[in-house]
């Protein structure tokens, strides 16, 4: 992982020296999607095989075996998508059970979907985006793709790659 300052292109173990615990772990596979920036709590969300918060603000590395504040993500295996709403909740997806997870990480709570739209899922995400209303939007590896508007269900979208503006 590499880290911008605005001049200079660091590696992470050059600013964060113990951040070398992570040097054992494939984060390639957190890629993209499981990559995010929270600026409430200034550091990197990393999923992937093993779960990171790489904490700037207090100079630290957390994982399963290292996690003060017992954010549930931490503990949980193969993440495959991160995102934060507008009051910095994660939501995240994990290959590992199928499951969407609905997190509040102050208060270290954890809703997990096990089901979306009714049906149980197959797959995880492979990408999830928050938008300005605050809305959830799900693509599956299985090319599914799911709205979660706040306080309400998760439904499926209906679309056609063959049609334009489907």
């Amino acid at each position: 992982i590499f880290i911008f300052d605005g001049t200079k292109m660091w590696k992470l173990t050059e600013l964060l020296p113990w951040a070398e615990r992570m040097a054992s772990h494939d984060v390639s596979f957190a890629a993209e999607s499981a990559f995010c920036w929270d600026a409430r709590r200034q550091g990197f969300w990393v999923g992937g095989n093993q779960c990171f918060f790489i904490d700037f603000r207090n100079k630290a590395v957390y994982d399963s075996t290292y996690n003060p504040h017992r954010w549930p993500i931490l503990k949980t295996k193969w993440v495959t998508a991160i995102a934060l709403d507008k009051d910095a909740n994660l939501w995240y997806s994990t290959s590992a059970g199928f499951s969407l997870h609905f997190s509040k990480p102050d208060v270290a709570s954890d809703t997990s979907y096990l089901y979306l739209d009714n049906v149980r899922s197959t797959d995880g995400a492979n990408y999830l985006f928050v938008d300005s209303q605050n809305r959830l939007w799900i693509s599956t590896w299985m090319y599914a793709a799911y709205m979660k508007e706040p306080g309400k269900p998760i439904r499926k979208l209906f679309y056609s790659q063959d049609d334009a503006f489907s």
